[in-house]
């Protein structure tokens, strides 16, 4: 499935726990963040998969979160038919556009990065890799990508948030 397939999968709410922090959780992916208030954030809404969230940037709105700039963090597991490494995800995720090791790390994994060509006027760049999860079997690795979509003047900016948003995602203590 590709990428794109995947981003518009995503209906989105605004998430808020009582305190007003934004959080994601999924046990299914083993991962939890609680992210900066400051952002709105637009999960999936139940029954579907938990599969990530997106971080509209202008509007912040959960309206139609796809259709401006945004940040998009993804994750699926059952994904060692596919890959084992992130340099195995690079063909699907870059195409033939280089990808380069990042400083970006989500819950340990060190994630690659790569530049898309531009879509409806926006940059892409797109951060990834493999995660497995510890004492689980090879199956439940999980994917994980964080796709910054801005306009070029913002990229830079948009860049920095998507490593502040990989910063605060970190491995559920298993019960």
């Amino acid at each position: 499935m590709s990428l794109l397939r995947r981003i518009l999968m995503i209906v989105c709410l605004v998430a808020t726990s009582a305190a007003g922090a934004a959080q994601y959780s999924s046990d299914a992916h083993g991962l939890v963040a609680d992210l900066p208030k400051r952002l709105t954030i637009c999960l999936a809404e139940e029954p579907a998969p938990n599969h990530g969230f997106v971080v509209p940037l202008a509007p912040a709105t959960c309206d139609d979160p796809q259709a401006g700039p945004r940040i998009v963090f993804w994750v699926a597991y059952n994904v060692v038919d596919e890959y084992r490494t992130a340099a195995d995800m690079r063909t699907d995720i870059c195409g033939n556009a280089h990808a380069l090791p990042s400083r970006l790390r989500v819950a340990g994994a060190r994630l690659l990065t790569c530049a898309l060509p531009p879509d409806r006027g926006f940059e892409r760049t797109v951060y990834f890799g493999v995660r497995p999860r510890a004492g689980e079997h090879v199956s439940r690795w999980t994917e994980i990508t964080i796709t910054a979509v801005c306009l070029a003047t913002m990229m830079p900016r948009c860049r920095a948030l998507a490593a502040e948003i990989a910063g605060h995602v970190r491995a559920r203590k298993r019960n």
